[in-house]
């Protein structure tokens, strides 16, 4: 029988809670945060009537951008699982984050036509998973082997914090938005 010799292929894996992966554990953290679903999805109701006044939209009309933006996120999902796996997922994370929070802030350049709206939409939705807990987690698995549940559940923490603090900071906009608009008119 011939001996062959065998590559060990190892990724860099931390036991304690010291080390280098909890870094990538915050900034994950961050990331998830900032999401499509903690950002986007969850604070999507507080702008509704604030759109439909200012467009002369619908309720209707308006809600189903938040439609498109799940439904274009769901066909997508397995594409950045597969994109994930074959170019890594600190490009695909930082690729997604940047388009989607460009397109993001795009969202304050709408103009009355409802085509804009929904194509927005649907873009974030195509980019959305790729902000989403899939690319975070296959990092931070590849990092750890023991507490890895830790830290996955650490990470997890991003999305929670974004979901109880994004729809008091989209209210606080939205009042300080009205009242820059009052004192505009009083002027």
């Amino acid at each position: 029988m011939q001996k062959t010799d065998s590559i060990e292929i190892t990724y860099p894996a931390v036991s304690g809670l010291t080390g280098t992966g909890w870094p990538v554990v915050a900034a994950s953290v961050v990331g998830l945060f900032f999401h499509f679903g903690s950002l986007l999805v969850v604070t999507f109701s507080l702008f509704i009537k604030p759109l439909s006044e200012q467009f002369n939209w619908t309720r209707t009309q308006v809600s189903l951008a938040s439609t498109l933006a799940c439904l274009t996120a769901l066909s997508s999902m397995l594409v950045i699982g597969w994109l994930t796996d074959r170019f890594g997922a600190r490009r695909l994370i930082i690729i997604s984050m940047s388009l989607f929070g460009a397109l993001f802030a795009a969202l304050s350049l709408l103009t009355p036509h409802l085509w804009l709206l929904y194509a927005v939409f649907a873009i974030l939705g195509l980019l959305g998973p790729g902000t989403s807990a899939v690319p975070h987690a296959s990092l931070i698995s590849r990092w750890f082997t023991s507490r890895r549940g830790l830290a996955l559940g650490v990470m997890m923490c991003g999305t929670g914090t974004g979901g109880i603090l994004w729809p008091i900071i989209g209210q606080g906009l939205i009042r300080v938005r009205e009242r820059f608009a009052l004192m505009l008119c009083r002027a």
